[in-house]
């Protein structure tokens, strides 16, 4: 029991520094200058649609594009490649960690 308290509280750790680390650095200075900027344009480019409107354009635009800048370069190529092939065994891995072990003892004590 042990090592599950102390992989919850490594988890809780990340998850409050990076949830921290986002609403301080992430909205104001990555994403809310660009948005604001968007907004304040006469024709924001791309276009916002809202309602049942978004949810077609969702469904039915593809725009099929094989250059690499348009999905953000070699990183975001080696960032999901690791993500969806090495996290993935890793999770596998994990998942065949040490358990509590039921015993036929354990089974009549209940």
């Amino acid at each position: 029991m042990r090592q599950v308290r102390l992989l919850i509280i490594v988890i809780a750790g990340y998850c409050i520094v990076y949830s921290l680390f986002e609403f301080g650095v992430g909205l104001p200075i990555l994403y809310w200058p660009s948005a604001i900027a968007q907004l304040r344009m006469a024709i924001p480019e791309p276009a916002f649609r809202f309602g049942l409107q978004a949810i077609r354009d969702a469904f039915l635009i593809v725009h099929e594009t094989k250059d690499l800048s348009a999905w953000g370069g070699m990183g975001f190529i080696i960032w999901h490649t690791a993500y969806f092939t090495v996290c993935v065994w890793v999770v596998l891995f994990l998942m065949s960690g040490p358990r509590l072990l039921r015993t036929a003892k354990a089974e009549a004590g209940k």
